[in-house]
């Protein structure tokens, strides 16, 4: 497999060994006795979809979370078995795409089961998970609402309910008292509902509130399933004892084409005041890549070289003039390291007000493939069909 047959040579890369090491650290915090869920939403965090489900289910993770209903039908496509919820996201008139692919969805109105049935009939078998609202104002069945909504679905639908969840999120990581109270707040009301549950004499097999940072900082309310996202593919929180990684390793193009321009020639609006060497590689706002990034540096022959104009659609313009023996095919490091320059991801979001996570998920899947790396070697490659 190699880098140099891509026909539009602009990549990231993906470190698999980062995602082991981190998935271990997620295992030594929960225990063998904690179902964990590896979350796929939004392309794996941008890291990538089909190979990731696999790397993890090689790692011991064979249930998966995505966001998007579509992204189920994908796994199963390129022949992912193992079990697959859907957080939300879909109206009932989707129902008939989850028995079809065998996946799980999210019942978050109270009166999700009867419009499942109005599109399944009131005989389709349907394995399905209930999630909460316990304060982010999101997606959730009150409280209230639950009990009721549960003994409906025991007596009146032929629905087997797999979990039921709600999502602290965030403020789990966060040390300031509103957001630890915030946390404690919703504990309390998931379990306090977990009690009624069990009084009603209902079994639900999974029960899950805890995700990356909670698990770590509220480790009492990991219960017996957590759905973890960020603590597969990134540092997490700096203060804790566990040594996790970024597998978001690099964004990188090439060159496609390096040309001669006279002192006072216009690149795009931006005037030339001496005689340069512009070099253009293949990667735009269409790709995702901000506009922001404009007059900012990349890394051309372990040189910092600025991008100059503004970034077209497909394409940017890098003044190369300062990068020693620069010629067409030479690698364009846009996140990552090249010699003994490094663009860190963090500068890269500093620079043009993003997140992290904007970052991982910006960059489209569509036309930017995902090129894995394990031991140091490239061992896959995926881009979204």
């Amino acid at each position: 497999m190699n880098i140099d047959k891509l026909t539009r040579p602009s990549w990231v890369e993906v470190d698999l060994d980062v995602i082991t090491k981190n998935v271990k650290n997620i295992k030594d915090i929960c225990g063998n006795k904690v179902t964990v869920i590896g979350t796929l939403k939004g392309h794996g965090y941008g890291h990538g979809l089909v190979t990731i489900a696999n790397h993890l289910s090689d790692l011991g993770i064979d249930y998966y979370a995505v966001g998007h209903v579509h992204d189920g039908i994908y796994l199963r496509k390129h022949g992912v078995k193992g079990k697959i919820m859907v957080f939300g996201n879909t109206l009932p008139d989707a129902a008939e795409l989850y028995t079809k692919y065998s996946l799980m969805p999210t019942f978050f109105n109270a009166n999700d089961p009867e419009k499942y049935m109005s599109v399944l009939g009131a005989k389709t078998p349907l394995k399905v998970w209930i999630k909460v609202e316990t304060g982010l104002g999101r997606l959730g069945v009150s409280v209230e609402e639950v009990p009721a909504m549960l003994k409906f679905i025991k007596e009146k639908t032929p629905y087997e309910i797999e979990g039921i969840y709600s999502h602290i999120g965030a403020r789990g990581g966060s040390p300031a008292p509103e957001d630890k109270e915030y946390c404690l707040k919703s504990w309390e009301l998931f379990r306090g509902l977990l009690e009624e549950i069990e009084g009603m004499g209902i079994q639900i097999p999974l029960k899950e509130i805890n995700s990356s940072h909670s698990m770590i900082t509220m480790p009492f309310a990991n219960l017996n399933c957590v759905n973890v996202g960020g603590a597969l593919y990134s540092e997490l929180l700096p203060e804790n004892k566990y040594d996790f990684g970024s597998a978001y390793k690099a964004l990188k193009s090439k060159l496609i084409s390096v040309k001669k321009f006279k002192a006072g020639s216009q690149i795009g609006g931006f005037p030339l005041e001496r005689d340069s060497l512009i070099g253009v590689a293949p990667i735009g706002v269409m790709d995702g890549l901000s506009p922001k990034n404009k007059d900012h540096c990349v890394l051309v022959r372990g040189t910092r070289v600025p991008i100059r104009g503004p970034l077209t659609a497909e394409c940017i313009r890098i003044d190369v003039t300062d990068a020693e023996g620069v010629s067409v095919g030479d690698e364009v490091t846009i996140v990552g390291r090249q010699g003994n320059e490094e663009i860190t991801a963090k500068e890269m979001c500093d620079r043009v007000g993003i997140t992290i996570l904007q970052l991982w998920t910006g960059i489209s899947p569509l036309t930017v493939p995902r090129v894995f790396y394990k031991n140091g070697k490239i061992c896959g490659m995926e881009m979204i069909e």
